[in-house]
Formats: structure tokens, sequence, C-alpha cells
């Protein structure tokens, strides 16, 4: 198999497949990755190292009816904003999805105006300085803010 399925992953366990016990992830010329998993039953994965999940760097768009969609596939959005540059818009995700989103750059004073889908704290959050960020979670309804929000120190929900 090392000669012929280099590229083939497997799991270490005597050809006996996924159970119950944490495993390592072997290649098929025998080099374990950083990625364990288990079964179904139990659903842990472990990883060694760090997640890379991605970011995009977006302008924000002219008002809430032409507001720039965030990518749901990106863990993390940058957003710039400036004049008819103000507003994003982040749509459902999936239960327990997670989502940065980072007011990169301020043109003109020009606030960050982010709509949600679905946002259990009220309608929008806004950002009135740059390098301000935010953490939601989507908890299959509705994102969620982890952490707090207070008046003019960081997002404002509205």
């Amino acid at each position: 198999m090392s000669n012929s399925y280099k590229d083939a992953l497997r799991i270490a366990n005597d050809n006996k497949g996924v159970d119950t016990t944490l495993r390592a992830v072997v290649s098929g010329d025998g080099d374990t990755t950083g990625l364990s998993l288990e079964d179904g039953t139990t659903g842990n994965v472990q990883i060694a190292g760090n997640i890379i999940a991605g970011s995009e760097n977006v302008d924000g768009g002219n008002g809430g009816g032409s507001a720039t969609a965030l990518s749901v596939n990106k863990l993390t959005s940058f957003v710039t904003t400036g004049t008819a540059k103000s507003h994003v818009s982040l749509a459902d995700g999936t239960a327990g999805q997670l989502k940065i989103i980072f007011h990169k750059t301020r043109n003109n004073t020009t606030d960050l105006v982010i709509t949600p889908a679905n946002f259990a704290a009220g309608s929008t959050l806004t950002s009135d300085a740059a390098s301000r960020g935010v953490m939601l979670v989507f908890d299959g309804t509705n994102w969620q803010v982890l952490g707090e929000i207070t008046g003019t120190a960081e997002f404002v929900v509205g």
C-alpha cells in the first residue's frame, strides 16, 4: 500500500475500522496525521495543531437594501466601511457554527452595520470605530453574541 496508495488515508486499527477509541488517521505510506477520530457513537475528533478556517476581506454595501453578504463558509470577515459602504448581512449558519466579524477599516466616519438573518439580541449590530470585532455563534435558530456588548465600548445591538 505504501508505494501505490500514498494519498489514501486510513485509521490505525489493524484494518478493524473506526470504533469507540480515539485513533490516528494515517496516510498510505504510514505517516501519522494530526487528526484522530472516533466513531459516530462518541463522535470525538482530536486535532494536533491549528485549525485553518479561512477569512475574507469585503467592503460594506450601500445601505441595508444593498448589503454585502458575508460568507458563512469563512470563519472571519474583515470589513471596510466608507461613503456608501456601510452594511453587511449574515445568513443563517449551522448549529454550533462560529462567525467572527472584524471592522477592519473605517473611512469617512462610516459605521459598520451588520444585519444577521436571525439575531436573538435584536436586528442589527453597529460598530462606530475601526479595529473592533465581534464573535457570534449560531444556535440552530438565531445568531447569538459571545461575550458582552455594551454602549459605545464595542458593538451596539439595535
